[in-house]
C-alpha cells in the first residue's frame, strides 16, 4: 500500500499532467482510502492556490487518474484527528452529478507509515491548516 512512494514521482507526474502547477516541498501527502472493500493509495497535494490528487499504482510504481482543484473550486479544507489516521475533507464548490450538491472529498491520511516524508508534510498540513 504505498510504502515507499517517491515523492519525486508524484511531483513529476504532477507537472505532466499540468505543467503550470508549481510543486513546492512539504504539500504533498499519501491518503489511503478503502473503495469497494479495497485500500485504494493516493497522493495529495494541498498548496494554496490549488489541491491535486492522483492514484498510485504499487504494481507499476506509476500515478494515474490525475486531477486539479483551483482555489476558487474549493469552498473549504478541514483535517479532523482521528485515532489511526486523519481525515482531510474538502468541501468544493462543484456540482456532485448524481445529487446535484455541493461535492465533498474525504481522504485518510495515515499517522503512521514508514514514507519519512509523508509524515514530516502532515505535521506541516496541520501547522498550516491550523492557522488558517
Amino acid at each position: 500500500m504505498g510504502l515507499f512512494i517517491k515523492e519525486a514521482l508524484f511531483k513529476t507526474y504532477m507537472q505532466q499532467v499540468d505543467p503550470k502547477l508549481v510543486y513546492e516541498p512539504g504539500h504533498a501527502v499519501i491518503s489511503v482510502n478503502i473503495v469497494n472493500l479495497n485500500p485504494v493509495t493516493n497522493c495529495v497535494y494541498i498548496g494554496d492556490d490549488f489541491f491535486f490528487a492522483a492514484r498510485y499504482n504499487d504494481a507499476f510504481d506509476a500515478f494515474s487518474n490525475g486531477f486539479v482543484l483551483t482555489k476558487h473550486q474549493i469552498a473549504s479544507i478541514t483535517l479532523k484527528s482521528k485515532a489511526l489516521a486523519d481525515q482531510l475533507i474538502i468541501e468544493t464548490t462543484e456540482e456532485d452529478p448524481h445529487s446535484h450538491q455541493p461535492l465533498t472529498l474525504k481522504m485518510s491520511l495515515p499517522k503512521i507509515n514508514q514514507t519519512s516524508w509523508h509524515v514530516k508534510n502532515l505535521k506541516l498540513l496541520r501547522q498550516r491548516l491550523a492557522k488558517a
